[in-house]
Parts: structure tokens; C-alpha cells; sequence
């Protein structure tokens, strides 16, 4: 049969910046009037840094620490827009014009209560926030705001929404704004594709035993995940944080998997002063010794049934990786990925949804103080 593979697409390009000077000061328009909105979300994507526009559509950001980053303004009514924000420049007055959108009448009058409708959230919540260890305590608040459609000829699944997904993960104590870009399942093809701008909000408790239940979920979520990856070949520490890459080969009905690990400079190396490249040809393969399979990834990849499932039978973490280009880039402050569009995953990083993402300012303190992992 041949290997299931998932994309996970999540345009996220910097951390947050810790007690550094405002650099980043803006203003919020409306295109056609000039008038200032007030209230429009504007953050860093995939990070715990943002604010809102004030009475004037006025906004202030500190800069972000990686060299390249994204900063996204949502508001509802309006197009989104984007703005790349470099590291070492100061922006003093930005003047972001959003463009107001006219939804149609369907899009308005959309009842969410058929039979498809609600088998289709299913679909979507089970590919969106998965099924692995932390997917029990997440949630999404709105399901109402999206919309589907099914294509019966190519057979693809594609959804939409008409606001931001507002979604809690009390595993790991952050609620999310999500703004939905592109979704689809490809039943035909057995591909799954989402790409988004998430916004991360640290949950508040009083109890010191949800905060101490949360510090661990996240190191569990953080340890043996790609960005913990990219970071320990940054730092020439693959072995150090129990990762070990071999060269993988697929064809319609095997896998190929090299006996003896590979060399990484071979594939991975520095591109210039604020990047590194990764580049190779057919598959990497991750084992990561650290930390067994759950055992929901067995029933997730059709090795075993839920009833026979035996903790013997779980393994070392392991996933594949491929891309749809010639060469993966990597942020050289923060080891986080610049171009995610070309990456294709499988395996354990496949598994993996949003249920199990952290916002990418975690643990970077400790990759630039150079401990990517503990001894």
C-alpha cells in the first residue's frame, strides 16, 4: 500500500522578542475611507506576541529576534494582509491599508446543521487538530464559522471560514486564533494540506499543578519535534538530542531505508549570514530515541488495532521527510523555517497536528544560550 503522506503547512517565520525596545509602530486603515480601525489583530505568526490597534488604528510591536519575519493583520470584515518585517530595521510608520470583503448571500445564510455538515467538521477537526496525545483537551469554540465543499470527482474536501478559528488547548494552556488560509483533504491521494497564521495566547491558572501539568506537556510536545531538529543541527548536536538520519527511498509498494545513518553536512549546511540550507534527493528518514510512539499513532497508521495495542509494541519516534523544491531554509537566529510551503511530512511528524504546536518562541532562550537539549 502505498505510504500515506501528510503536509503540514503553517506559515510561521519568527519567535517573540524578549524586553526589546518598540521598533515596529503602525497604523490601521481602511482603504476606501482612511478612517482608523480600531481593534484590528496584529501579531507575529505562530508566536505569543501581538496587540490591538488602539482609537487611531495605532499599533506598537517590539522587533522580532530571527532575521526574517511575518507580520499578519486580521480584522473581521477585511482582507487579511501580510507585511515581512526584518530584524535589524526600525519601522516607525507603517501605514497598513485593509481592504474591505463583501461576503456572499450563502456565506451569510449558512446553517450548520446537516448531516454532511457535521460529518465533515469530523474529517476536518480529525486533520486540523488530530487524534495524538494532547487532541482530547483541544477545541474548537466556532465550528459554526466554516464552510465546505466536496468535490466528488477528484474527490478533495476543501473548508473555509468566515472568521478566525478560536480554538483552547488546555493540555497545553494556550488558546489559538487561527486564520484559516487554504484546507483540503485529497481522499484520492490520501494528502492532507492546511495553511494558516496562528496567534498564541498564554491560559491563565491559579493552580499550580495545571501550570506544572502544562510545563510538562510542552516539553513533551517540544522534544523530538522538527523544530527542536532544525535547531540541533544548527548547533551540530543531532546525537546530543537523540535524533539520528538516514537516507530513505520509496517506491509504489516498499520503503527503503538505509542500513548505516547518514552524514548530515552532506545535506545540510550554511546558505549565508542569515540562513542555513537543507537539501537532498528522495526522503529523510528521523529516528528519535528520546520518546516512544503514542500508542494512537499505531491505530493513525494501520499497524495495529486499538484492542491489541501493548506498550512492547511501541517504538522509537519516527518520521520521513521530503520536499517539493530544491532546498529547505532555515532562520539562523532562531532555526526556525523560512519557506514550510515545500515541506512534505510523514510518519510521526505526520501524526502530529495542532493539538501538539507550540508557539515558536519556546525554548528559544535556551538555543541561543546554545542548549538545544539537555545532556
Amino acid at each position: 500500500m502505498k505510504s500515506l503522506v501528510i503536509i503540514l503547512l503553517i506559515l510561521c517565520t519568527t519567535p517573540l522578542a524578549w524586553g526589546q525596545s518598540q521598533r515596529v509602530q503602525g497604523t490601521v486603515i481602511d482603504e476606501e475611507t482612511g478612517e482608523p480601525i480600531i481593534g484590528a489583530q496584529i501579531f507575529y505568526t505562530g508566536t505569543t506576541i501581538g496587540t490591538i490597534s488602539t482609537e487611531n488604528g495605532v499599533f506598537y510591536l517590539p522587533t522580532p529576534p530571527s532575521n526574517t519575519a511575518e507580520l499578519s493583520i486580521q480584522f473581521l470584515g477585511y482582507a487579511s494582509k501580510t507585511i515581512t518585517i526584518k530584524k535589524n530595521r526600525t519601522y516607525r510608520d507603517l501605514v497598513i491599508e485593509l481592504t474591505p470583503i463583501v461576503l456572499e448571500l450563502d456565506e451569510i445564510t449558512v446553517k450548520p446543521d446537516t448531516d454532511t455538515w457535521l460529518y465533515n467538521v469530523s474529517q476536518f477537526k480529525q486533520s486540523f487538530l488530530g487524534i495524538g496525545p494532547f487532541s482530547k483537551g483541544t477545541r474548537i469554540l466556532n465550528e459554526e464559522v466554516l464552510i465546505f465543499n466536496f468535490d466528488a470527482d477528484t474527490r478533495v474536501l476543501t473548508a473555509r471560514a468566515l472568521d478566525k478559528l478560536r480554538i483552547e488547548n488546555k493540555e497545553l494552556g494556550y488558546d489559538i486564533d487561527f486564520y484559516l488560509d487554504h484546507f483540503e483533504i485529497d481522499y484520492a491521494n490520501r494528502t492532507t494540506i492546511y495553511l494558516g497564521r496562528p496567534f498564541f495566547k498564554e491560559r491563565n491558572s491559579k493552580r499550580s499543578r495545571t501550570r506544572k501539568k502544562w510545563e510538562t506537556n510542552r516539553e513533551t510536545a517540544y522534544k523530538g519535534s522538527f523544530l527542536q531538529f532544525t535547531r540541533a543541527m544548527m548547533q551540530d548536536s543531532l546525537e546530543t538530542c537523540g535524533f539520528t538520519v538516514y537516507g530513505e527511498q520509496r517506491e509504489e509498494n516498499a520503503t527503503y531505508v538505509s542500513k548505516d545513518p547518514i552524514d548530515v553536512s552532506q545535506v545540510f549546511g550554511q546558505h549565508d549570514n542569515e540562513s542555513y540550507y537543507l537539501s537532498f534527493i528522495n526522503l529523510l528518514n528521523v529516528d528519535y530515541k528520546y520518546e516512544k510512539e503514542d500508542p494512537r499513532y499505531l491505530i493513525y497508521s494501520n499497524r495495529m488495532p486499538s484492542g491489541s495495542i501493548k506498550k512492547r509494541s511501541l517504538r522509537n519516534q519516527n518520521s520521513s521527510l521530503a520536499l517539493r523544491g530544491d532546498s529547505l531554509f532555515v532562520d539562523a537566529y532562531s532555526g526556525l523555517v523560512i519557506n514550510p510551503e515545500i515541506i512534505l511530512f510523514d510518519g510521526y511528524w505526520g501524526f502530529e497536528k495542532l493539538s501538539d504546536m507550540l508557539p515558536l518562541d519556546y525554548k528559544l532562550s535556551e538555543f541561543l544560550d546554545k542548549k538545544v537539549c539537555k545532556e
